[in-house]
């Protein structure tokens, strides 16, 4: 297969030509970072579309750093190169489409096409490659599709093909807007001042064709020389594709991008593509440094976490996991690995007691350089590896069966934790679970309004602020130190695909000496209402006794054996301390200017404080029903 970029832009937004603007680690630049992911998934030839004058400046690009095993061909985009003889002529360039349609004598077969100022992430090509083609009489391309959220700019307005599909994973239509701001709004035309869905699938240029999209170009070029503003006009390859599409001449699978997008449309965007880029080089690097063999393919964002940086590889040795700790927030992120290995071996070697040598029901915690549980890249980050654990998916709140064998699973760990042999945990990061420091922390923030942003949520600080007894609640000077999780939430609980066995827990950074109420408040946190934590219909989050029923039998069940009588007294308690203890954070963090959690949208940390606010108030509503249910499990 083959591949085109399109790297005739004229950067008047990013105030130069962008295609030769160094952003990687080794001073590649987006055009030659495409280039070589292509070549990785198996492309040996690169057609390269560029603005006349720009030729030799291409060629010398390559000839500098070649690509091995990939040929380069330069086609340059000449505003006269038409199907039909226009009726004014003019230096602007004609668009993405005219951009495409100058490749048709140098193409040959199906090919891959990417615009040389954006970054589609390494597996781009290969997911694309796979999604081309099919059976039928019609062309069947591809395009991968990003959340718009993820494709959007600090530093001014973008446009972006917002995309909708059949529900069977095939487009039917996209509509364009040529100027969203940062917050998702459109700026222009009738829809002016409306936000769009954060996470509405958008075209970013990144497609499959085979050589029948050439003559859908030259039809939509003849049509658009005939009837468009030819003096502003430009003619883009989404317009000419969702034309194809209403009229039924062709169909185009929507492949969910498997790697975030990253592009320069401003000059501020520049720092944030080499950021990503130097992340991707320090995986790489990582992978090397953990002897991994990653050939196969290139790493893929893994998970939603919060905190760190998690990627999976296939690598010759099977799938892993690599992790980079959060220094921001772990002030000794490799005493923090350490810990966490800890706890996998005390874990093994309880169940390896038990008899149990299934390597399904334990983390694998691979050995670095110097036989350490993690390696420090050349950046000065702090990577761990893990052998992912196959066929496995987090617990699903939605089904009673996996609730109940995920709580009994979380409520096993601190036995075996305590029976394994191994060094002792540490308090890794002393004050994690203090309530009254979390409140303390609120108010600051508060006053210090750094971000102007008090006004905003001013309803649920007062709120908070009026059940500041409840930091206070536990006795926890009477309740005996347990090695918890400290993290307890029902996703953190791995079960099988087939049949919702509960496999093991994952995420053991905060697994330290602790408080077992802090550990069940978790997981009736996370479960109870069935609702992500930052969901944003408040109606939607319920306190479902029912899955509460689960939970504490799965709990109690698990902890046989460890949990005293005064422990259990204080669950419900514990559900109530945690549920506001995290709302607390999220508000501090949203005061504070978002400097802790991972946002994906401007508010989402008020978003996520006002679900766990309205779940705490429905706790408190049904407290006794709880402790009822506690007491006759």
């Amino acid at each position: 297969m083959e591949v085109v970029i399109l790297a005739g832009g004229r950067g008047h937004r990013f105030g130069g030509v962008k295609q030769f603007t160094p952003v990687a680690p080794d001073g590649a630049t987006l055009l030659e970072v495409t280039v070589g992911d292509a070549r990785r998934s198996g492309c040996d030839r690169a057609v390269i579309v560029t603005a006349p004058g720009c030729e030799d400046d291409v060629r010398a690009l390559f000839a500098t750093r070649p690509t091995p095993g990939c040929n380069i061909i330069v086609v340059t985009q000449r505003t006269e190169d038409l199907p039909t003889a226009a009726p004014v002529s003019r230096q602007k360039p004609w668009g993405t489409a005219h951009a495409l349609w100058a490749t048709r004598d140098v193409v040959t077969g199906p090919f891959m096409l990417f615009n040389a100022d954006d970054h589609y992430g390494p597996n781009a090509p290969a997911a694309l490659a796979a999604a081309l083609g099919g059976d039928g009489p019609l062309p069947r391309f591809a395009m991968l599709a990003y959340p718009l959220n993820t494709t959007l700019s600090a530093a001014g307005t973008v446009s972006r093909a917002i995309c909708k599909t059949d529900g069977k994973g095939y487009l039917s239509a996209m509509c364009e807007y040529p100027a969203i701001d940062s917050e998702g709004r459109i700026i222009d035309g009738d829809d002016a001042g409306r936000t769009l869905p954060p996470a509405a699938p958008v075209s970013m240029n990144a497609w499959a064709f085979t050589l029948d999209v050439f003559p859908l170009l030259e039809a939509y070029l003849r049509n658009f020389l005939a009837t468009a503003d030819l003096a502003h006009d430009e003619c883009f390859l989404p317009s000419v594709i969702n034309a194809g599409v209403r009229s039924g001449e062709i169909i185009v699978r929507v492949v969910t991008a498997p790697d975030r997008w990253c592009g320069m449309t401003w000059p501020e965007d520049r720092l944030r593509v080499s950021r990503r880029l130097t992340d991707l080089a320090a995986v790489y690097e990582a992978a090397e440094g953990f002897g991994l063999d990653v050939s196969r393919a290139a790493p893929t964002p893994y998970g939603a976490g919060l905190v760190n940086a998690t990627w999976r590889l296939e690598t010759g040795q099977g799938p892993r996991l690599l992790q980079r700790l959060n220094a921001d927030i772990f002030c000794d992120p490799a005493a923090v690995a350490e810990n966490a290995a800890v706890a996998a071996t005390r874990i093994d070697d309880a169940l390896r007691r038990q008899g149990d040598h299934n390597p399904r029901h334990r983390l694998v915690v691979l050995a670095g350089p110097q036989d350490r549980p993690w390696l420090r890249d050349t950046q000065g980050g702090i990577w761990r590896c893990l052998v992912f654990v196959p066929d496995a998916r987090p617990a699903n709140a939605a089904i009673p069966a996996e609730v109940r064998a995920a709580a009994r699973t979380l409520g096993r760990f601190p036995g075996l934790v305590t029976e394994g042999t191994g060094p002792k945990l540490k308090e890794i990061l002393p004050g994690f679970h203090n309530p009254p420091a979390r409140f303390a922390a609120l108010l600051e923030a508060a006053t210090a309004d750094v971000k102007d942003r008090l006004a905003s949520c001013r309803d649920e600080n007062d709120r908070l602020v009026a059940l500041a007894e409840l930091a206070d609640r536990l006795p926890t000077d009477s309740l005996p130190t347990r090695p918890v999780h400290n993290d307890a939430k029902l996703d953190n609980v791995l079960v099988d695909v087939i049949t919702g066995e509960a496999l093991c827990v994952i995420d053991l950074d905060t697994t330290m000496p602790g408080f077992a109420p802090h550990d069940f408040g978790d997981l009736v946190r996370s479960a109870i209402s069935g609702c992500p934590e930052d969901e944003p219909d408040l109606e939607r989050v319920i306190v479902c006794q029912e899955v509460f029923r689960d939970l504490a039998a799965g709990y109690l069940e698990g902890s046989q054996g460890w949990l005293t009588q005064t422990e259990r007294t204080w669950l419900v308690d514990g559900a109530l301390v945690i549920t506001y203890e995290q709302a607390l954070r999220f508000l501090t963090d949203y005061l504070a200017g978002d400097v802790y959690y991972r946002t994906d949208v401007p508010g989402h940390n008020l978003r996520r404080a006002r679900t766990q606010l309205r779940l705490l108030e429905q706790l408190l509503a049904a407290e006794n029903d709880l402790q009822r249910i506690v007491n006759d499990s």
